[in-house]
């Protein structure tokens, strides 16, 4: 089905869960979330091997019962999160993953360093300034997450991730980014309602 959560995310903006029901039909439910939700993406140098196909692959060796179980609840809890506005329970939620980014930091698909380095790195973060760090997609690039009412030292935090980055050999560039409130499907409504 390619990239569907791409599109979803485009078409609708804001955050968008997508699931296949039990008919085999994909549901996609979005909503905007809480604005005190605040994002930034770390842009990445560094070129990983075989693309997200070759990514996607290594994630179909089988997983241990305790780390599926135990994600699907942080999943069930980071979305309830999410959804109800609370921003800290969410990232509380998602700053530690052992699933995709466990098995391929572990091949080098991020950088020059393993998953004990980065989850030191996500530990640190998180501890110290409120955020969780998450591999964005299948990497290399980065995702920090944040309250924004609680964010007092972002030049601090992106120097220090930054730094952490580098001395790892790999450049990053943090930016601060805006969570979309409408997707490409409602501003062509609204447009084509002004032609009207």
């Amino acid at each position: 089905m390619g990239h569907l959560d791409n599109v979803a995310a485009s078409t609708n903006g804001g955050f968008n869960i997508i699931a296949k029901n039990s008919l085999g039909e994909y549901k996609i439910n979005y909503f905007i979330p809480n604005e005190k939700l605040g994002l930034a993406i770390g842009y990445s140098d560094y070129k990983k091997e075989g693309g997200t196909e070759a990514l996607r692959k290594i994630l179909n060796r089988p997983i241990r019962k305790d780390i599926y179980v135990e994600n699907l609840g942080r999943i069930s809890s980071a979305t309830l999160a999410l959804v109800n506005g609370d921003i800290d329970g969410f990232i509380e939620m998602i700053w530690e993953e052992r699933f995709h980014e466990l098995r391929r930091a572990n091949i080098g698909a991020y950088g020059f360093f393993n998953f004990k380095e980065l989850l030191e790195l996500k530990r640190y973060l998180f501890d110290t300034f409120g955020v969780a760090l998450n591999i964005s997609g299948a990497g290399p690039n980065i995702q920090i997450v944040y309250n924004k009412e609680k964010m007092r030292n972002w030049e601090e935090l992106k120097n220090y991730v930054e730094a952490w980055f580098l001395k790892k050999k790999v450049k990053i560039n943090i930016k601060k980014v805006n969570i979309a409130k409408e997707g490409a499907y409602d501003k062509a409504l609204r447009l084509t309602s002004k032609l009207l």
